[in-house]
């Protein structure tokens, strides 16, 4: 705007310079067309070529000077601005200056992202942001604690009960129950009783039920995005319920930051769910889908409401949570917990018997 100011206080002065108070028609043509070629060149292209070339280095040498002409021109734009509401109102116009400022949508600015298009990111930046953008397409289903992986306390729990499961899953919130796991009557957090315990109102033989906190539910075909208000209300943990109500597991706020961030113990997911270990032996990821176990190894383990990974299966067959080097046999096929990171299953040995042998797939095969 500097520029095309500029522009036109000085193309009089140049054609009276060149042919005195009244130039002809052409030469006003001629300055009209050089004139034009610098403002598309001083006042758009140059400007955008050097900032978009160094867009941190451009901002740090002109914030101070848009600043300083800010301050400068502050009385100015005011003047224009309340003069220009005053028009507006007397025309019925309503004033929505926000909307002169250009803005990008959701989809656009992903879709920006996605095509690397964006300057001046960092890859750890940038999988943010696509994990942000993917909380809207992704269900609460796929990243909650199963059902069948949950630890839970009964509703006559005493203190000694909660130090028992805290020890055992490292863990400080525990989902109590009623008549069954459909039954959750609340939530029962180990550091509301830090309070009580230091004044010593509680022994391990205290019942806790007048500690028990309510829980919040949420929908399992619930996007990650719906559950962000409820995270934002200071509700850690939140009960999945199907559309019948009854209980399809837990989601956490470490479920939500996991999915934007990426787990910590993962080697930048370069690290594969399915890795051969020789002998029809395989390393499989716990959360591993058994669709896709089934496609890659030829099995056919059954997927039901109750469960969708390799974990969900191990924990409704085996009834309890497993400790590390536990097995099961299931129809010639040997499957061994390798690692456990509190009630969660991680990783699974899997020796897969004559019965299979034909029907392995490579995992790289898609």
């Amino acid at each position: 705007s500097l520029a095309l100011l500029a522009l036109g206080w000085g193309s009089h002065s140049l054609l009276t310079l060149l042919h005195g108070p009244t130039p002809p028609a052409w030469l006003q043509l001629v300055v009209f067309a050089l004139l034009a070629l610098l403002a598309t060149l001083l006042g758009g292209l140059l400007p955008k070529a050097w900032v978009l070339d160094d867009p941190e280095n451009a901002a740090l040498r002109l914030g101070p000077l848009l600043e300083s002409v800010n301050q400068a021109l502050a009385p100015l734009l005011s003047a224009i601005e309340a003069v220009a509401n005053v028009l507006l109102r007397a025309f019925g116009l309503p004033l929505q200056w926000d909307r002169l400022v250009p803005s990008l949508s959701a989809s656009e600015l992903e879709s920006l992202i996605e095509n690397d298009a964006v300057i001046g990111l960092e890859p750890d930046e940038r999988n943010i942001l696509e994990g942000v953008f993917s909380l809207r397409d992704t269900q609460v289903r796929e990243v909650m604690v199963p059902r069948s992986g949950m630890v839970t306390l009964p509703l006559e729990a005493c203190l000694s009960d909660l130090m028992e499961a805290v020890v055992s899953t490292r863990h400080a919130r525990f989902p109590v129950i009623g008549e069954s796991l459909d039954d959750v009557r609340g939530l029962l957090d180990l550091r509301l009783l830090a309070a009580p315990l230091v004044r010593g109102e509680l022994t391990l033989d205290s019942p806790l039920s007048p500690y028990i906190c309510p829980v919040a539910r949420i929908q399992e075909s619930a996007s990650l995005a719906d559950l962000l208000p409820q995270i934002r209300s200071g509700e850690p943990v939140l009960v999945v319920v199907d559309e019948h109500g009854g209980t399809e597991g837990l989601v956490t706020i470490a479920d939500l930051t996991s999915e934007i961030v990426g787990d910590e113990l993962e080697d930048d997911g370069d690290e594969a769910d399915l890795i051969p270990l020789g002998g029809n032996c395989w390393r499989v990821a716990g959360d591993l889908e058994i669709f896709e176990l089934n496609r890659q190894l030829g099995l056919k383990l059954p997927e039901s409401d109750e469960h969708h990974t390799l974990a969900g299966f191990l924990l409704e067959r085996l009834q309890h949570i497993p400790a590390a080097g536990e097995a099961l046999n299931w129809e010639g096929d040997q499957f061994t917990v390798l690692t456990m990171d509190g009630p969660r299953i991680e990783d699974v040995k899997i020796c897969l018997g004559e019965r299979s042998n034909a029907l392995i797939m490579s995992p790289q095969q898609d």
